[in-house]
């Protein structure tokens, strides 16, 4: 700060003091100047500068003597705004000698400084360019980190040198994508409205990463891992549907498979590890409505067909050899889009409520089975459900699909 007390020289004029005796009238109020004067004896930062424009207005000067005070305010603003002019310009000086270190993007494509969706950061003396949709990626890798789903979100750094960015670089970086951008990143918002503390955005967002935190479990997990877990979710449907079970063939496309099941291991998760109760609750009750669903549209599905052909031998003898084989994987959209564009036009004017409860109130009471023992592999087998339950579930499904119907039907919304 010894530039800060240079400007309060310069500004103040100290070597013209009512002592001298060429003393000549600047037009500066001799108490500023003695106010101003014990500022220079202390060491002076952020912290004590403003300490002592606080404690000068509230203590020192009176509020009688406003011409005082005012005269004192003006001079602090001017001594300011000196200083924030100079480091800005040593700033601009900097960044124009820097070295540019790296520009191209992730992908190793050429990037230029000063052009759209590209910002140019300064750190260590050196210049980045970093493409915003790689630096979206960076920021949102970073604030989502957990472990075992547990968010425990990390400072947010740059790849090339391993350092975090410090506080007015992600200041920069935020209104770069606000306002010279077309990207939105929800994340980077809460973490801007957080003033960038970590410590209050994971309080006020624990829900929310640890959703982000599922997500990236189930659609960046490895082929592996996610395979294992889809076994688990069959397993899971089938010991508590003895009579209508869900069964892969063990050569079934891995990749489909995946694509197939990925959104209804989705909600499997939640089911088990979201954060707020009542999530938990819907989610394990639509899984069970979703997962009947599938099944009753093809309950063949994963199964191995085979193609055989005859061959004709001597002696008019046929022989059936095999052709080929295909899988069977006709299933039931995730989503339904027919019914999202029948009530497009009129979903603004009620809701809903996708209540899966209501819809299959006997699985209520496997919601607990379903929020517990999910690495139980080795649990018994139940007793089959009586002939009068599976009556009475046939009919809620019935009902429920005569009242769906008519919804499609009526255009309405119930």
């Amino acid at each position: 700060m010894s530039s800060y007390k240079l400007i309060i020289k310069r500004i103040l004029n100290f070597n013209n003091n009512i002592f001298e005796p060429n003393y000549r009238s600047d037009n500066i109020d001799n108490f500023c100047k003695l106010y101003f004067f014990s500022l220079l004896k202390n060491k002076i930062n952020i912290q004590t500068k403003y300490q002592f424009f606080y404690n000068t207005i509230n203590n020192f000067i009176t509020t009688k003597n406003d011409i005082v005070k005012n005269e004192f305010i003006d001079l602090f603003c001017k001594i300011q705004k000196t200083y924030n002019s100079l480091n800005r310009l040593a700033y601009i000086i900097k960044f124009n000698r820097a070295k540019l270190i790296v520009e191209e993007d992730i992908g190793l494509n050429k990037l230029e400084q000063n052009t759209k969706n590209v910002i140019c950061i300064y750190q260590n003396n050196s210049k980045y360019l970093f493409a915003t949709h790689d630096l979206i990626q960076i920021i949102e890798t970073s604030l989502t980190n957990s472990h075992f789903f547990f968010a425990e979100p990390q400072y947010i750094k740059n790849p090339y040198t391993n350092l975090p960015f410090n506080k007015s670089t992600l200041y920069n970086i935020y209104f770069f994508i606000k306002l010279e951008t077309t990207y939105f990143c929800d994340l980077f918002l809460k973490f801007y409205n957080c003033n960038f503390n970590m410590g209050l955005f994971k309080m006020n967002n624990e829900y929310l990463l640890r959703a982000h935190s599922i997500k990236n479990y189930v659609y960046k997990s490895t082929n592996d891992r996610l395979i294992e877990e889809i076994k688990r979710l069959i397993d899971f449907y089938n010991d508590n549907n003895k009579n209508n079970k869900i069964l892969i063939d063990t050569d079934f496309p891995i990749n489909k498979l995946i694509k197939i099941f990925q959104p209804y291991l989705l909600i499997h998760f939640k089911s088990l590890f979201g954060y707020l109760e009542i999530h938990r609750i819907d989610a394990s009750n639509e899984l069970i409505w979703r997962l009947k669903k599938f099944n009753r549209f093809n309950p063949q599905f994963g199964r191995k067909l085979y193609k055989f052909i005859t061959i004709n031998k001597p002696r008019f003898k046929q022989k059936l050899i095999i052709d080929c084989f295909e899988f069977n994987d006709k299933c039931t959209p995730f989503n339904d889009i027919k019914l999202e564009n029948t009530n497009f036009l009129i979903d603004h004017l009620n809701y809903r409520d996708d209540n899966y409860a209501t819809i299959y109130p006997e699985q209520n009471n496997l919601t607990n089975n379903i929020l517990s023992d999910h690495d139980d592999d080795d649990d018994e087998e139940g007793e089959e459900p009586e002939q009068g339950e599976e009556e009475q579930e046939e009919e809620e499904e019935e009902e429920w699909e005569e009242y769906y119907d008519d919804e499609i039907d009526d255009g309405s919304v119930s």
